[in-house]
Parts: C-alpha cells; sequence; structure tokens
C-alpha cells in the first residue's frame, strides 16, 4: 500500500482544487480520461501506478483505487461491475510495497473464495477463463 499511500499525499500536496468536490476513484476498465482534468504531472503518475497494479492482478478480476481526502484505498474483487463483484483482496499492509504483495496474493485461491460465495452460469464461465488466464500466466 506504501505506493499509493505516498502518491495520495503526494497529490494532496498540490493544489487543493484537486479533491474539493469528491474523492478520485477509479476501477479496472475505467478510460483514462477520467484523469483529464488533472495536472499532467499527477494523471502520468496515476496512469503509472495503475498500469503497474493491472500487470499483476488477473482478467476477471476489478480493483478499485482510490485517492483524496479520505484514506487512499485498493480493493480487489472478482467481478467486471461493482453491483456484482464479490470482494476477495486481502487485510494489506500499509508499510509494504502494494505491488510485492499483490504478487504474493494466490490467484487461484482468491478465485475460488469469490466463487463459493455465487455460483451463477455466467460467473461459472468467467471463473473457468480466468483460471485459463492464470494458468496462462495473467
Amino acid at each position: 500500500m506504501k505506493e499509493i499511500i505516498e502518491l495520495n499525499k503526494w497529490l494532496l500536496d498540490h493544489p487543493a482544487e484537486l479533491f474539493l468536490e469528491e474523492d478520485l476513484m477509479l476501477d479496472r476498465g475505467d478510460p483514462d480520461g477520467e484523469l483529464d482534468p488533472l495536472p499532467d504531472d499527477c494523471r502520468q503518475k496515476i496512469q503509472s501506478l495503475r498500469a503497474e497494479i493491472e500487470k499483476r492482478i488477473p482478467s476477471g478480476f476489478t480493483y478499485s483505487l482510490g485517492f483524496g481526502l479520505s484514506s487512499p484505498h485498493l480493493y480487489v474483487a472478482y467481478g467486471t461491475d461493482r453491483e456484482n463483484a464479490k470482494f476477495c483482496g486481502p487485510a494489506w499492509d500499509m508499510n509494504r510495497s502494494i505491488l510485492e504483495q499483490l504478487e504474493e496474493i494466490d490467484w487461484s485461491a482468491a478465485l475460488a473464495d469469490a466463487m463459493a460465495q455465487s455460483r451463477s452460469a455466467e460467473q461459472q464461465r468467467n471463473w473457468e477463463n480466468t483460471m485459463k488466464s492464470i494458468a496462462e500466466g495473467l
């Protein structure tokens, strides 16, 4: 989590108007256009961290990455949308690299836990595709 916390602190040191209205919440698949209102240096740092996070989270899983005045966060879930996703991320160690922690996750076990919560036919197909993606190395 340390990269997320450090980036959030850096973002908060920028002009206050960055987070006057609401925190910045980004999910996997959100267009980078959502970052367009931000200054170039902020946008580049966020895009760089998102790219590194996405390299470590298999397809079939989603995430929510948050910055702002409330606590910065990273939630990992199995599913493609917030309403139907099943939370499966661990409790993060705030003092360790989030990238290292993502690499340590047993994605097969995380997927099995998420699937135990719900097994619709569509989720079963997604599960099979995700297992294939994990076996192929993301």
